[in-house]
């Protein structure tokens, strides 16, 4: 049987402006028992650690990166909401590679 393995990671999330560029960092960690591989346990506590990290940075934004899923009073009013159901074929998705470059400013 193979030894947990620990690791940890140190990501930054980065919030652009055209002005100002906002750095926020932390650490997260991953752990893992009972993994078949050394190197997927590896891979798997290095992945949860990454995430980890990530979301943690990104709380530091405040309610508008996601910290609001923690708030009680905001999740109860968001289940709340009914969404109607949406037809794929009601949607004007087309297959025009040059419409979707210039919206997304890749040109």
């Amino acid at each position: 049987m193979m030894e947990p393995i620990t690791k940890s990671a140190n990501p930054a999330g980065l919030l652009c402006d055209t002005e100002w560029l906002t750095v926020r960092q932390d650490v997260g960690y991953g752990h893992i028992e009972n993994c078949k591989g050394k190197a997927a346990a590896f891979e798997k506590a290095k992945k949860e650690a990454t995430t980890d990290g990530l979301k943690r940075a990104l709380r530091n934004f405040g309610n508008i990166l996601g910290n609001c899923i923690y708030d009680k009073e905001y999740l109860a009013k968001v289940t709340k909401i009914k969404i109607a159901p949406v037809s794929y074929s009601d949607l004007n998705v087309g297959n025009d590679v040059n419409l979707v470059t210039v919206e997304m400013g890749c040109r």
